[in-house]
């Protein structure tokens, strides 16, 4: 149903657990490169500046990164859609040449549904998940951009221990993918299943800045 051949990805969070997964299998799916953005190098949260060469190339955008420190809203929820912004902005004018709609793909995590289970660390993250699931809903709604919400179960990272792993967690991501799913439920709890009827009902942002965008 779908086709990674030739495809040229960005990557944030690619040094860790799920992204070096998710690099090795999308090499064996024949994308044409992947560049890994640098946290602290590339880009931080109060600088893109240095993001938008690199963006204009890409054909997908893959959101890997993510914390439970101090910074998580920061990480998780603000500098996405900072960088989706910048992204869009970038491909507006050559996807109304060549009829090909971008691709972000937006890893999330089952904590979207289920309570914030593990002190104040997952408190934090659990909420900076949550806030992001409105832009998500929008860009997932959007007929401007193919966008995939991937819903993980817990994997083994420097985040935590699990008992699958992050390859495992990337090969069923994949697998999804390859099928053409836009949202990926990667469990082996099946809280991601019910979590579908959660995303896809919740109020949506408003993305005024992809309406500019279209009119451009």
């Amino acid at each position: 149903a779908y086709s990674l051949k030739n495809k040229t990805v960005v990557m944030t969070g690619g040094s860790g657990a799920f992204g070096q997964a998710m690099e090795k299998q999308l090499l064996a799916e024949g994308v044409k490169s992947i560049h890994k953005l640098q946290f602290g190098k590339d880009w931080n949260n109060e600088d893109f500046s240095r993001v938008g060469p690199t963006l204009e190339g890409a054909d997908i955008i893959i959101l890997a990164h993510g914390t439970k420190g101090s910074d998580a809203m920061d990480s998780n929820c603000t500098s996405s859609v900072r960088l989706i912004e910048l992204f869009m902005q970038h491909k507006s004018a050559q996807s109304q040449r060549t009829k090909v709609l971008p691709e972000i793909w937006y890893v999330g995590s089952e904590a979207e549904l289920h309570p914030a289970w593990g002190g104040t660390e997952m408190v934090r993250y659990t909420a900076s998940k949550r806030a992001f699931l409105p832009y998500a809903r929008a860009l997932y709604k959007s007929d401007k951009v193919i966008y995939r919400h991937i819903v993980p179960a817990a994997f083994d990272s420097r985040m935590g221990k699990a008992i699958v792993s992050a390859d495992w967690a990337a090969r069923c991501t994949m697998s999804w993918i390859r099928r053409g799913a836009y949202y990926v439920p990667v469990t082996y709890t099946g809280l991601a299943y019910l979590n579908f009827f959660k995303f896809l009902l919740g109020a949506s942002a408003d993305l005024k800045w992809m309406d500019k965008m279209g009119k451009a």
